[in-house]
């Protein structure tokens, strides 16, 4: 862990407050001065060698962190730096309705594995000082992370990172942009500072003081109002002027739906634990009255539930999802059993707001309505990127555009109906997007719900998996074939089918007759 802090004019409340906190801890400090006269002012007050001097030639906060992150992100290394302003007092916790001093490293050290388990990058404490107020939560929706502390995880292979351009609420405009980029910012909402706001020196000596400091809060609060719109954040009028406001409420435009049957705790120690802290829509499609009760008991009522019994079959709870949606939204179908989604040969997880994106963008460079990942989980045999010829794609996690009413697709099958939807897409949109570097850790013909309690157990899928795949042979000829599948690890000795690759999207027969 790196510790930076940038000072302006004030080596006394630096040497009162921040340096008090830091002195004697074992990490990296840095301290981020204008010039080198700042510099010799600073080695009158503090011993400044256990510190890293590094003159910025910078004016104002903006320029200054701006330059901060410029100058660690060129270290093109994997690094934890945690930004300090230089007149922190100390950090409380909330212990029942009030609060209590904290050690800084042992919050730090949590704030940082929250990072890890949420895949995201940047992490903050609560703004309010009331223990009345604080909650003993960790989010990751859109909540404000003050400048003044924050905790930044940068990894080596990004080319970019967050930019501003204004003096006062430039954390507001850093925490969108990290947003935005990652999907999400990490809060400990149990945590806050104590400090003395409005001091003399810092941002109000850059600005020409308080006063000419308070002119700056409305141009730069409509200033993020242009930029990124209401949908993102307000402003607010209070005593001391005025503020912003981010919508904590806020989802990104694509929708997570899960079909499922029977498997509520299956559900919550897997897949909602991969995806419930993306700030995505949330629907889960059920067709059992009595799942519905435990489903809410179990995952809580914060989820959009669909309920329709007289649904039977994953071909047709799929077709249901589809019909659900208006034309042109985005979705992700994800089976209710995922325990993760990896990228092949990588040294980082897969940041999967970042990568949900990056399909739906391809999709539209594409011209397709439909995209899947690499059924396999052998990362010896993945090649990077993606295709567009006839490789399946599993169920298990799809990407689709919704199209217009009289334009989508319906499958009614309860097996293989992830093969058909491969066979129809690819024929509409003369392309299959699969993404081959990308998989899924799960567990396939899992016999507890789902597909299998459905059929009324496992023995029973497998007995009609041999009577469909031969039914699909001949009803699909020249895009699929059946065979017989030995046993694996992974499944049961069943029929299987596999997809001919070498196939032109040309319309099937019973497709012209209807026409």
């Amino acid at each position: 862990m790196i510790i930076a802090v940038p000072s302006f004019k004030r080596p006394l409340i630096f040497k009162k407050n921040t340096y008090q906190l830091i002195n004697d801890l074992p990490f990296d400090k840095y301290l981020f001065l204008e010039s080198e006269e700042a510099q010799s002012l600073y080695e009158t007050e503090i011993d400044l060698s256990k510190f890293k001097i590094v003159i910025t030639d910078t004016t104002g906060i903006a320029e200054k962190r701006n330059f901060m992150k410029t100058f660690f992100y060129n270290f093109k290394k994997d690094l934890k730096i945690l930004y300090l302003d230089d007149d922190l007092l100390r950090f409380e916790i909330k212990e029942d309705n009030k609060t209590k001093p904290i050690d800084l490293i042992h919050f730090c050290y949590e704030g940082f594995s929250f990072c890890a388990k949420y895949n995201l990058n940047i992490w903050g404490i609560n703004t309010l000082t009331n223990g009345l107020f604080l909650k003993d939560t960790q989010t990751t929706n859109l909540r404000y992370i003050q400048g003044g502390f924050m905790g930044e995880v940068i990894n080596s292979c990004w080319e970019t990172y967050p930019y501003t351009e204004i003096d006062h609420y430039e954390d507001y405009d850093f925490t969108l942009q990290y947003y935005l980029r990652d999907g999400g910012v990490v809060r400990m909402n149990n945590i806050c500072l104590i400090t003395k706001p409005w001091n003399d020196g810092g941002i109000n000596e850059s600005l020409g003081g308080l006063e000419k400091r308070k002119e700056t809060m409305k141009p730069n609060a409509d200033y993020l109002i242009n930029k990124y719109g209401i949908e993102f954040l307000k402003v607010k009028e209070k005593k001391w002027g005025i503020e912003p406001q981010l919508n904590y409420r806020h989802k990104h435009d694509i929708n997570i739906c899960i079909p499922s049957l029977g498997r509520a705790k299956l559900l919550n120690e897997t897949t909602m634990e991969l995806i419930r802290h993306l700030n995505f829509p949330i629907y889960i499609f059920l067709t059992n009255h009595m799942d519905l009760i435990e489903y809410k008991k179990i995952l809580g009522k914060n989820i959009n539930y669909v309920l329709d019994n007289k649904v039977v079959g994953i071909g047709n709870v799929r077709t249901k999802i589809r019909n659900y949606f208006p034309a042109g939204t985005k979705i992700v179908m994800i089976d209710d059993d995922i325990m993760d989604i990896c990228k092949a040969n990588s040294d980082y997880p897969l940041n999967l707001y970042r990568f949900f994106n990056s399909v739906f963008k391809t999709m539209s460079y594409e011209k397709v309505k439909f995209a899947g990942c690499n059924p396999v989980s052998n990362e010896f045999f993945m090649k990077e990127g993606y295709t567009t010829n006839l490789k399946y794609t599993g169920g298990h996690l799809i990407f689709e555009v919704i199209r217009e009413k009289e334009d989508r697709i319906e499958v009614k099958e309860r097996h293989f109906e992830d093969y058909i939807a491969n066979i129809k897409y690819f024929i509409k949109d003369k392309k299959l997007l699969r993404w081959n570097d990308i998989y899924v850790k799960t567990k396939y013909y899992n016999p507890d719900g789902g597909i299998c309690q459905q059929y009324g157990g496992l023995d029973k899928r497998l007995e009609d998996a041999e009577k469909l795949a031969i039914e699909l042979e001949v009803i699909y000829k020249g895009f699929v074939k059946s065979y017989f599948k030995k046993g694996s690890s992974r499944c049961p000795p069943c029929w299987n089918l596999k997809l001919n690759s070498r196939a032109l999207p040309v319309p099937l027969v019973n497709d012209l007759k209807e026409e």
